[in-house]
């Protein structure tokens, strides 16, 4: 089955058709998050439910208490969920069968026991993959059933979120650095695993390590946060190295100009590639640097950018900042490039 991909907008979407939403993805990539967004930004209450956890009985059914004057049996139920407009099932899938034939009826029915749910507009359950890295089942086809829409929440980081807690500088730095990760972990997913596998790393991994090196910013904090399965050092090393190049950019001072060249040249050339660090080098350029720092910059950025979209790249993200360069300045940026490149460059800059 191929699902759409989970957003916060196609959440609220269905919730507010009142349709039953099912959520499949990998640990750590901000199902819950993405739950509780959506019903805050719609100002629905939510009741929030780890199904793994839950006793049918004393969490949603209730205890069956005998009625002696009736002869009958009344089920004491905690009542907190009549007030619930959306209820969502974390872990679904390693819940109980009695625990997942009670939620059967509450997707069904929006009832407990036969007892209505007055309140009740939709219900959302998540879950991670039926495979040996999960002590996860398969879901029940009936139950699986109940559900109209199929969602896939996939790994990635939100940039505004990492900025707004860590600030921008190390925010967007952890970032970059997890996109570039990540696209390493895609490409071993689609080699089959073969040859050197990288092993995953949660956002919620990340957000881990960042918030542990901004409380202790050490190499080893960040070597100690790493999740076991990641044996290569150099992740870990590469990680500290693009931290503390952010970190102490963003507290400037005397160094601050080295600081943020050395956060350019240090970081992985697909982070010299983009935008942001086109628009950081090219405030730098413009500002003025001593040559060592310049030819530093420039012999690092000829490198990142000549491997990717060469002379779009260097009129995209540095504009005028490039007309400022001298010939020699130019010749070193470009001086791994081929003829037709170069020339098609200086006619671009009208030179």
């Amino acid at each position: 089955m191929v699902a759409t991909t989970l957003t916060v907008k196609s959440l609220k979407s269905y919730i507010s058709a009142e349709l039953n939403v099912i959520i499949s993805g990998v640990h750590g990539v901000g199902k819950t998050a993405k739950l509780r967004e959506a019903c805050s930004q719609l100002g629905l209450n939510v009741k929030y439910y780890s199904a793994a956890t839950l006793d049918p009985y004393t969490d949603l059914v209730g205890i069956p208490v005998p009625n002696q004057e009736t002869k009958t049996v009344e089920y004491f139920r905690p009542h907190e969920i009549d007030q619930a407009e959306v209820i969502f099932f974390d872990e679904i899938n390693r819940a109980d069968p009695k625990t997942l034939n009670t939620v059967m009826e509450i997707i069904l029915d929006h009832s407990i026991n036969g007892e209505p749910l007055p309140k009740l507009k939709t219900v959302i359950a998540a879950m991670n993959p039926v495979s040996e890295d999960y002590a996860t089942d398969e879901l029940d086809k009936a139950l699986f059933d109940r559900f109209d829409v199929f969602l896939q929440a996939d790994p990635e980081v939100d940039v505004a979120y990492f900025t707004g807690k860590f600030g921008d500088d190390i925010g967007r730095a952890a970032v970059e650095y997890w996109n570039e990760y990540h696209t390493g972990v895609v490409r071993a997913q689609a080699n089959g695993g073969r040859g050197n596998a990288v092993p995953y790393i949660s956002p919620r991994r990340m957000d881990k390590m960042v918030a542990a090196f901004v409380a202790i910013p050490a190499r080893q904090t960040i070597l100690d946060c790493l999740p076991p399965e990641v044996t290569d050092r150099s992740v870990g090393v590469n990680l500290y190295r693009t931290l503390d190049n952010a970190l102490k950019a963003s507290k400037g001072g005397s160094d601050s100009i080295e600081a943020q060249v050395r956060s350019i040249t240090d970081s992985p050339i697909s982070v010299q590639r983009s935008a942001e660090t086109g628009r950081k080098a090219a405030k730098l350029l413009e500002a003025g640097l001593p040559d060592d720092l310049r030819a530093r910059l420039l012999t690092s950025l000829a490198v990142s950018l000549n491997s990717a979209k060469g002379v779009s790249a260097i009129m995209d993200q540095f504009g005028p900042a490039v007309k400022l360069m001298n010939a020699t300045q130019i010749k070193t940026l470009t001086e791994d490039w081929n003829p037709g490149k170069l020339a098609d460059l200086q006619r671009r800059l009208g030179s």
